[in-house]
């Protein structure tokens, strides 16, 4: 058992998460040996989503980097309507138990023409609506880039490629911040560092640290 405190307070409240690391022997495209269940007090969420209603470490998809807290939804914190496929997350509420969820997220644009889509879309998912006495109802989410998605196959385009969670986490923190929120930038350890890496197409890269971000 490992105690974490947050790097930053926020707003003066002592924070602090316990995580139990899960290993894995299997080889996946996408796997992590840092998959471990994070407690929010009471409440307890895996820090990574997954590619099927397993949570096993070969199935991870993206890294958990955005915590959004106070009054926080999943609806509310969508910043795009354009979405793409669904990913799980599965979480304990210390009120109903263990749950999985399912989110196909909010992306910068969706495939419309190679002339008009941008090659750079960034894209997060979000789940659960916890509450805690300390963070009110709080989501948490992942994030990445997906990087040529749609056009691949026009002639002299460049490689597609999804990830980098670290510099998704830090854009869509600062779009937050530009609209007014407070955002605390790394303030929480989840226990999820990536060093860079790529599997197959699928880029690693997280410093372990999501950022705060508070809604009122």
């Amino acid at each position: 058992m490992t105690y974490v405190r947050s790097y930053r307070i926020l707003s003066l409240l002592l924070f602090s998460i316990v995580f139990f690391f899960i290993t894995c022997t299997k080889a996946h495209t996408a796997t992590t040996s840092h998959l471990a269940i994070v407690h929010v007090n009471s409440d307890r969420f895996y820090n990574y989503d997954f590619t099927a209603d397993s949570a096993v470490a070969n199935k991870v998809d993206w890294p958990v980097t955005l915590f959004f807290w106070n009054n926080a939804n999943v609806a509310k914190v969508k910043l795009w309507t354009p979405y793409g496929s669904p990913e799980h997350a599965y979480y304990n509420d210390s009120n109903t138990g263990w749950h999985w969820d399912n989110d196909d997220g909010s992306k910068s644009s969706e495939c419309v023409a190679p002339s008009t889509t941008p090659l750079t879309v960034y894209h997060y998912r979000v789940y659960g609506r916890l509450y805690d006495l300390n963070f009110g109802y709080y989501v948490f989410a992942t994030s990445h880039i997906d990087y040529n998605e749609c056009f691949s196959w026009v002639p002299y385009s460049p490689s597609p490629w999804t990830g980098e969670s670290e510099r998704a986490e830090k854009h869509i923190a600062n779009i937050f911040q530009n609209h007014g929120k407070t955002v605390v930038y790394d303030a929480l350890s989840f226990g999820n560092p990536e060093p860079y890496r790529d599997e197959n197409g699928h880029r690693w890269s997280n410093d372990g640290l999501a950022t705060a971000i508070n809604i009122p």
